[in-house]
């Protein structure tokens, strides 16, 4: 079960650049040679965002 309420925010990273540039180079290598676009959506970007530290759900 979600406790989470509407409008309140999920707790917050403290990320560097560093981390979020280490962090997009290795989504960026993983994703290199994918060609499955439709089939891998949701996965890239909540991987995308994950990257800033930001979870989708």
């Amino acid at each position: 079960m979600n406790t989470r309420r509407l409008g309140t925010a999920a707790p917050r990273l403290n990320l560097t650049w560093a981390d979020i540039r280490g962090r997009a180079t290795a989504f960026a290598r993983e994703w290199a040679g994918e060609t499955a676009e439709r089939a891998e959506a949701q996965t890239f970007w909540n991987e995308f965002f994950a990257i800033f530290g930001v979870n989708r759900r």
